[in-house]
């Protein structure tokens, strides 16, 4: 009986563990994330603050993100590379390659731009701007938030930079939009 008592003991102490830690890691990843904001507020007031900026800062402005990107793309090459033999696709079967692609080229992203771009040659940058803006707004809260950021004031820089991963212009069209 004393056997049993220290298992459920231990296995008290245990699961009284674990639920502290459930309930003290919230409060420290929030006690992070304030530290790493007041950091950045004060890199910003002294002039030394750099965007690094990938898709998701076109995603609410309605750009498709770069799986969608390269699948679109691929379907595009199917279908011209089809068409050269007077074989027509029909936008059903178009959209269960899609499908397919999406589900085959998970991790080989970077490889499928290269293959079409080397295989769209002349066209690859017209096709890209073809789907790029398809569904495109060119408005989100987040570039205008952008935009804020960069715009200086009296004596500052703002944002001293902006390094964009993207494909499209969003940043630099808000940025003319706001005189920045």
């Amino acid at each position: 009986v004393h056997y049993v008592g220290d298992l459920s003991d231990n296995f008290s102490k245990y699961w009284s563990g674990k639920i502290a830690e459930s309930v003290a890691e919230p409060h420290q990843e929030e006690e992070k994330r304030s530290r790493m904001l007041a950091r950045l507020g004060e890199e910003y007031r002294k002039d030394r603050l750099v965007l690094f900026v990938g898709a998701g800062a076109s995603k609410d402005a309605g750009v498709v993100g770069w799986d969608e990107l390269i699948s679109e793309l691929s379907v595009t090459y199917i279908d011209r590379e089809l068409k050269k033999s007077h074989i027509s696709v029909e936008e059903t079967e178009k959209k269960e390659i899609l499908s397919e692609l999406n589900a085959r080229g998970k991790g080989r992203l970077l490889l499928q731009a290269r293959l079409l771009r080397h295989a769209l040659d002349k066209d690859f940058s017209a096709e890209i701007k073809q789907i790029l803006y398809r569904k495109e707004s060119g408005n989100s809260e987040l570039l205008e938030q952008i935009v804020r950021l960069c715009t200086p004031e009296r004596g500052k820089f703002g944002i001293r930079a902006i390094v964009d991963y993207n494909f499209d212009d969003l940043i630099e069209t808000a940025l003319e939009k706001g005189n920045v």
